[in-house]
């Protein structure tokens, strides 16, 4: 019974062959356009991290937690001290000015 059926799947693919190759491209599309997303995403995160990172160079600095246990990643904190201190405040000022240069500019809205 299974040996029929098998023959049966195999002369029907054969038959149709175009229609065969279109679903297994489709499939494979499909694959790879999901990989495609997942790993821009990833990609982004990671470079944002590593921006954090940098920018956390400066001891004085922490992350910003709105909420105790809620750390936004992406932004940083810095104490009332060193906004005082306009040395150390034009170091971070200039690298954040950098960084924002560095970004996309924005696309318009429609």
């Amino acid at each position: 019974m299974k040996i029929d059926e098998l023959k049966y799947s195999l002369t029907n693919l054969m038959h149709r062959r175009l229609r065969s190759f279109l679903s297994v491209l489709s499939i494979l599309i499909g694959i790879t356009s999901i990989f495609a997303v997942v790993s821009f995403g990833l990609g982004v995160r990671i470079y944002m991290e590593d921006i954090a990172e940098e920018m956390s160079l400066h001891p004085e600095l922490k992350r910003f937690e709105p909420r105790e246990g809620m750390v936004m990643k992406e932004y940083l904190q810095t104490p009332p001290e060193f906004a005082e201190n306009r040395n150390s405040f034009r170091g971070l000022l200039t690298k954040s000015i950098e960084y924002a240069r560095r970004l996309p500019p924005k696309s318009e809205a429609k």
